[in-house]
């Protein structure tokens, strides 16, 4: 599955929200990773995120380069933001934004067997971390339709790699589209996490 189908977005990021706030210490850690997957972050930019990237008071993450990207921030909502430092509590020394009990960074595979593990769990079927990258490149041009704004957020370097991403937007109904712009009349329940913010 190359993107989370935008009609099951709502059921993920509320069985994130759930995880983060009951979960154990490191289940609430993997599903704050998945929160930032679903912000447009590579798993590899989620390892290497340092605490000192985060900027509070503009909720944003500085993503430095990689892959031959370019370093960008990475608007994050403010519910988000109040969950990783709420997670952090108090164990400020460590230098990593998410991290391992010893305080190490973390590592590309469990991230990929989390996500795996806890997308099938909500989806019945397993997504790649990368997928949620995907799925963020998908709302985004789908609340936004701005292919440049989609590139300036994933931090692609070409126009080109932009448009792999929305290659299979064609065929999303409409009523996916009106069910992620959260309109009340549709009666769509709207998660306590929220994790997509589109424009910053």
């Amino acid at each position: 599955m190359r993107f989370v189908p935008l009609e099951m977005v709502p059921a993920l990021e509320a069985a994130l929200s759930a995880e983060i706030e009951c979960g154990s210490w490191t289940r609430a850690r993997d599903a704050l990773a998945m929160a930032l997957g679903l912000h447009g972050l590579r798993v590899g930019e989620v390892c290497r995120a340092l605490r000192a990237d985060l900027f509070v008071a503009g909720c944003r993450l500085h993503v430095a380069t990689l892959k031959g990207g370019r370093p960008r921030d990475v608007p994050l909502h403010e519910s988000l933001v109040s969950a990783l430092l709420e997670w952090r509590g108090a164990a400020a020394h460590h230098p990593w934004l998410l991290y391992t009990r010893p305080g190490g960074q973390m590592q590309r595979s469990h991230l990929e067997r989390a996500a795996r593990r806890f997308t099938h769990q909500v989806l019945s079927e397993s997504v790649r971390f990368h997928s949620l990258r995907h799925t963020f490149a998908m709302r985004l041009y789908a609340e936004s339709h701005d292919l440049f704004l989609v590139q300036r957020l994933l931090g692609h370097r070409s126009i080109k790699s932009t448009e792999v991403y929305l290659a299979s937007l064609a065929p999303v109904p409409e009523a996916c589209l009106m069910r992620i712009r959260g309109d009340e009349h549709h009666h769509v329940a709207r998660p306590r996490l929220r994790l997509f913010a589109p424009t910053g």
